[in-house]
């Protein structure tokens, strides 16, 4: 995923086996970690409040977190619900 801020700079988030990496891409093409390595894309994002972001911009990531969080609450929430189905479904009727 490619982030172009209106600094100029290009951020890269790389997913790792391990984790997600933020990258930046230097104007020589040269690419360069900023930061650590986090096991969320969270930590990513909160990264990137680091760089001088215009309000727009500050507005944008929070969204984007935002969609991440609900998501995976979401998805939780379905494989609770579906595990409590299926829990009914091998309970034998009498």
């Amino acid at each position: 995923m490619m982030i172009y801020l209106d600094c100029g700079a290009e951020l890269q988030i790389l997913r790792l086996e391990t984790g997600y990496q933020l990258l930046e891409t230097l104007p020589n093409g040269k690419v360069r970690k900023i930061g650590r390595l986090h096991k969320s894309i969270q930590g990513v994002l909160d990264e990137i409040n680091l760089f001088a972001l215009t309000e727009h911009e500050i507005l944008a990531i929070e969204e984007s977190k935002d969609v991440i969080k609900n998501t995976c609450s979401k998805v939780l929430e379905y494989f609770q619900l579906n595990s409590e189905y299926l829990a009914q479904l091998e309970q034998p009727s009498f």
